[in-house]
């Protein structure tokens, strides 16, 4: 064993072994960590606020650029949620970027998630993997038609959108398992490693 010397990772090893903490059951030794971690993130997001603002309008305006304005008044107007009596202010503000959203979201999703991927779907059929992607898609997309009457060979295609659905879901929490797996080795190998020096 060859304990490192870096405070760092000492700092580091001790919140990881406290946050791991929990899986024995809550205790203020979690608590804490959690407040730390809170607390820092918090810090962090204030330092990087007021790095933008710096960046987006005190040398924007330095430099003459006056659009900068309209922004800045539509900030200031969502500060008025706090004023009572004064809450419309800042649906207005908060209108913009909505409407802005919606309207580049209108443009792009049936480009992007409706016709692309009806073409992408359909054009691989010259392949084994294709006609599956293909088979799946249609199965699945009978399986949610409730509009027309359920005869057998509906009720035949559903189930088998349904078996596609339920190995997609396998597929997806698999790979969500996989991550947290990820998630945890990189802490336990700084502490194994980088702190007690066990591995390398």
């Amino acid at each position: 064993m060859n304990l490192s010397s870096d405070p760092w990772i000492w700092i580091q090893a001790i919140v990881v072994l406290c946050v791991f903490s929990f899986l024995y059951k809550d205790n203020p030794v979690f608590s804490s960590a959690q407040s730390f971690y809170v607390g820092a993130a918090a810090a962090h997001g204030i330092i990087m606020s007021i790095q933008n603002l710096k960046s987006l309008v005190v040398t924007p305006l330095g430099q003459g650029k006056t659009i900068v304005f309209i922004p800045i008044i539509l900030g200031v107007m969502l500060l008025a949620r706090f004023l009572r009596g004064y809450t419309w202010v800042s649906r207005i503000a908060m209108a913009v970027p909505v409407g802005v959203g919606a309207g580049v979201a209108l443009r792009a999703i049936p480009g992007a998630q409706i016709w692309k991927q009806l073409a992408a779907t359909a054009a691989n059929v010259s392949s084994v993997d294709g006609w599956i992607m293909l088979a799946g898609v249609v199965s699945t997309i009978v399986f949610f038609l409730f509009t027309t009457r359920q005869n057998s060979t509906i009720h035949t295609i559903g189930q088998v959108g349904l078996g596609f659905m339920c190995i997609t879901f396998g597929v997806t929490f698999a790979g969500a398992i996989l991550t947290y797996i990820s998630i945890f080795y990189g802490p336990a190998g700084n502490v194994l490693g980088q702190w007690l020096g066990l591995i390398k």
